[in-house]
C-alpha cells in the first residue's frame, strides 16, 4: 500500500485521525489527498459556524448584541447535514445551546487580542506541522498570555478526550513561543456548546512531553504499511469524513 510523502504537512487533526483509525487517515490523506472535498457531518458544520461568529467578534466585525441573531440567521445555511437519529431531540438542543451561548456572550474579560484564527507553520522535530490558533490574547488582569481554542464538543465527549486535546494546545504553544518569544500562562478551551470554560495552567514538562508524543505518532505513521481499520458503528456511520468510500464499515471488529 502507498505510504506518506516525505513532505507531508501534519496537524493536530491529522494526528488524532491517525490514532483514531489509520485506515480512514489513509483514505483521506494518502489516497484521496488532503485538498479533496471531505464528507461533512453536522457536528463539524456546527463547530464551523460557532468559530465563524467568534472570529467575527474578535476582529470587530460583529457586535456582541448581534451574535445570537446571526447564529439564528446562518444556522440553516451552515448546518446542512443531518445529526445522528439518536437522541431524537439532538438537533433542537444543539441549536438552542448555541443560541443561549451567543445570547449571553460578553467577551472574555479585559484582554488585548494578539491573534485571531491565525494559520501557522512550525516544526515538530524534523516534521512540518500546521495549525490554526483560534484566539491568542494577553489577559490584562494577570499580564499572562492565553491560548484559547473554541470547542463545540459536549462535556461528556470532552471528558473522554481531554488528555488528547490538551496536547493540541501544547503543540500550539510552540507557535506562540516561535512568534512572540514567550510561553502562554494559560491554555483554555471555550466549550461554547456546553457553555463552560476549561483552564489549564501551562506546564513546561507537559509541553515537552506533548512535542515528544507528536513526534512519536508521526514516526509510527511514516513506518505504517498496513493502515488497519478501527471500526466503530457510530463513528463510521455518522462522523468519519471518509465514510463514503470506506470498505471496512461492515467489519465487526471493535
Amino acid at each position: 500500500m502507498p505510504q506518506l510523502d516525505d513532505n507531508f504537512a501534519w496537524s493536530f487533526t491529522k494526528l488524532a485521525s491517525y490514532l483514531e483509525c489509520p485506515y480512514a487517515f489513509y483514505l483521506k490523506y494518502v489516497v484521496r489527498k488532503e485538498d479533496d472535498v471531505e464528507m461533512e457531518n453536522a457536528f463539524g458544520q456546527y463547530g464551523t459556524l460557532g468559530h465563524k461568529l467568534l472570529e467575527m467578534w474578535a476582529k470587530g466585525e460583529l457586535r456582541e448584541e448581534d451574535m445570537a441573531a446571526r447564529w439564528d440567521e446562518l444556522y440553516p445555511h451552515y448546518v446542512t447535514a443531518s445529526f445522528p437519529p439518536f437522541p431524537k431531540d439532538q438537533p433542537l438542543k444543539s441549536f438552542q445551546a448555541g443560541l443561549k451561548y451567543f445570547s449571553t456572550f460578553h467577551g472574555f474579560g479585559d484582554i488585548d487580542i494578539m491573534e485571531v484564527e491565525t494559520k501557522f507553520t512550525t516544526n515538530i522535530g524534523p516534521y512540518l506541522f500546521r495549525g490554526i490558533a483560534d484566539l491568542v490574547y494577553r489577559d490584562n488582569a494577570t499580564g499572562g498570555v492565553v491560548i484559547m481554542d473554541h470547542k463545540s464538543k459536549s462535556e461528556n465527549s470532552m471528558k473522554k478526550e481531554y488528555k488528547l486535546y490538551k496536547k493540541q494546545l501544547y503543540l500550539y504553544a510552540k507557535h506562540v513561543h516561535d512568534v512572540w518569544g514567550i510561553f502562554p500562562s494559560i491554555l483554555k478551551f471555550n466549550m461554547f456548546k456546553a457553555g463552560t470554560m476549561i483552564d489549564i495552567p501551562f506546564d513546561k514538562d507537559e509541553y515537552d512531553e506533548s512535542l515528544a508524543w507528536a513526534e512519536d505518532v508521526i514516526d509510527t505513521a511514516f513506518m505504517e504499511d498496513e493502515w488497519p481499520a478501527h471500526v466503530s458503528s457510530y463513528r463510521c456511520s455518522f462522523i468519519c469524513d471518509a465514510r463514503a468510500e470506506c470498505d471496512a464499515k461492515e467489519d465487526t471488529r471493535r
